[in-house]
């Protein structure tokens, strides 16, 4: 009896020893837990870029698929870049970021739209005469919707890629064109600065006008495809590209933040076309350039009156070598060609940004393109920085 009493009494002491080590380690694993995190915040915002493998990757090829009307793509993405900011904020980076009510918008507007059933279309509604309105219908519309498009748009197939734009079959280069008029469009999307007899035309077919805006800054931008989605009845995909471009800024921007330069880049940035010349504030890239704030050095340029009304101003090869940039960023439509130029050229083997091979050539179509591509033209830019030491 005595030792069934002993017995028993072992096996509830080793019971109770196992639970009272099992609360005992629940403590220590919790200090632990914290202690990692302290240590991975501080090694953050020591060491500047150790953070950026966590965060998710900024691809331009992703980037350029949502901008294109993958819906499903931007609310993926919008809600990726929250959490990169919350992490950058938590890690002691000033970050751009959406509002709260903006970030649930874009949500709740991709559900919606989602589940949104669409009316068959029955003919072709749409006429883009410009560039831009067709990038808009491009992503908001399904191509049988869009009755033809400006013909030299489907060259630059970096932007719009033949598999979608063969879907359409019409250009706009003949406005009396019988088979453009069977295609009876409800609406056309012209220019403000269109012929009057080109706008005649078109009404003369009983198609209804809609005069798009000039579009010079990002602001701009949006508000014309809120206007152009009202118009074609796709408002709640137009907001939520909207706010998809402002968060796609914002992530440009705060990746821009996590890059420690050793020192400010003097950079310019040129354009060329048998001649180099500066942005003036008629274009949306020297919006996009003030986003960097005291890096560009072209922002210094005070322009009078009568050159702000210009698209560009000219710059001679001496005035670039007497401002002596650390860094080159050209748009133009030949760079291998300008680049083995300026490589020959001795007078510009002793600027830094050719000696030291910072120089960098982006895309003129993507640049000069007053869409939601602008994305990409600031994509373009803050990847040329990003390779900065």
């Amino acid at each position: 009896m005595l030792y069934k009493i002993k017995t028993y009494l072992l096996a509830a002491l080793f019971i109770a020893g196992w639970w009272g080590l099992a609360f005992e380690q629940k403590p220590r694993a919790v200090k632990t837990l914290k202690t990692a995190s302290l240590i991975i915040d501080k090694d953050a915002i020591t060491a500047g870029r150790n953070l950026l493998p966590a965060l998710s990757s900024l691809s331009r090829n992703t980037l350029h698929q949502a901008l294109a009307g993958d819906f499903t793509l931007m609310a993926q993405l919008i809600a990726e870049w929250d959490i990169d900011a919350q992490l950058l904020q938590e890690a002691g980076y000033a970050v751009q970021r959406l509002s709260h009510k903006d970030f649930l918008q874009s949500q709740l507007l991709y559900r919606i739209e989602k589940l949104a059933k669409r009316e068959k279309i029955q003919h072709c509604q749409f006429l883009p005469q410009t560039y831009t309105a067709a990038s808009f219908l491009l992503a908001l519309v399904r191509p049988e919707e869009i009755a033809a498009l400006p013909r030299h748009l489907r060259d630059q197939t970096q932007l719009y890629p033949r598999k979608l734009t063969d879907k359409i079959q019409l250009n706009i280069d003949r406005y009396h064109s019988e088979k453009l008029f069977q295609a009876k469009p409800r609406i056309a999307l012209v220019a403000n600065y269109s012929h009057p007899a080109t706008i005649q035309t078109i009404e003369n077919q009983g198609i209804e006008i809609y005069t798009m805006s000039d579009l010079a800054t990002l602001s701009d931008i949006k508000e014309e495809i809120m206007q152009v989605g009202y118009l074609v009845d796709r408002s709640l995909e137009a907001e939520l590209l909207k706010i998809f471009i402002d968060a796609s800024m914002a992530a440009l921007d705060n990746q821009m933040t996590t890059v420690n330069h050793h020192h400010s880049p003097k950079i310019l940035f040129l354009n060329y076309h048998r001649h180099f010349t500066l942005p003036t504030a008629k274009t949306v890239t020297r919006h996009l350039l003030a986003r960097l704030k005291n890096l560009d050095m072209s922002l210094q340029y005070a322009f009078d009156d009568k050159e702000a009304q210009k698209w560009a101003i000219p710059i001679d090869k001496e005035h670039i070598l007497n401002l002596n940039p650390d860094c080159l960023i050209i748009a133009t439509s030949n760079p291998a060609a300008l680049e083995e130029e300026m490589r020959s050229d001795p007078a510009f083997k002793t600027v830094p940004a050719i000696c030291n091979n910072h120089l960098f050539f982006v895309d003129e179509t993507v640049q000069n393109s007053p869409s939601q591509y602008i994305v990409l033209a600031y994509f373009d830019l803050i990847q040329a920085l990003v390779k900065l030491p």
